[in-house]
Formats: C-alpha cells, structure tokens, sequence
C-alpha cells in the first residue's frame, strides 16, 4: 500500500474515533472528513451533505458558491440520491443514462 494511501486511512480512522468520542461536533467532523475526501482525490471542490433522522441536513463545501449549493441540492432531491434516501436501500446502478428511473436526469 503506497504512503498516501496509509496517511489517508489513519487519518479518517482518526476522524472516526473522534467522532465516536464526540470530542468534536458534527459540522467541524464533516468539514474535516470533506478535506480527507478532496485531498485523497485530488478534488478542488466538493460538497459532503449528511441528513439525520428526521431529513435535516447539515452539509460543508469546499469552493463552491452559494449558487451552486442550491443546484446541488435540488438536483440531490430529485435524484438518485433522493431514491437511496427515500427507500433506505443501497442502489446498484450500472449505468444512470439507460436506467429509467434516472435517464432524463438533468444531473445524468
């Protein structure tokens, strides 16, 4: 396993002790493992929204406007996400263009 790789899991690994610790809140932890994520995939923007129970979400970015937090969203509502959320199930999808469920997608 190459260095990054080993730097990257032992830093979320760190993270999620942390969080089960609940030595940091839930919006420092998310803006946290949003860094790990871009870094680890050489991203320069990113978004990482999580929802409890109830569907109350708390979300971080990184370079990315207002504008397009509010495209992100609506197009998460109405999405594949959307069906995951709703259903409480993982969804396999090959391929989003030929699913109907998805194919007329603006976000497909």
């Amino acid at each position: 396993m190459d260095q990054a790789r080993l730097e990257f899991q032992r830093n979320f690994y760190h993270l999620l002790l942390e969080l089960a610790a609940e030595r940091h809140n839930l919006t420092t932890s998310l803006k946290s493992a949003l860094q790990l994520i871009a870094d680890v995939t050489d991203a320069e923007r990113a978004y990482l929204e999580v929802r409890d129970t109830k569907g109350v979400a708390i979300y971080q970015t990184i370079e990315i406007t207002e504008q397009e937090i509010e495209e992100i969203q609506q197009a998460i509502s109405t999405g594949i996400i959307a069906e995951a959320v709703k259903t409480r199930e993982i969804l396999l999808i090959p391929s989003a263009l030929i699913d109907p469920r998805f194919s007329t997608q603006k976000s497909v």
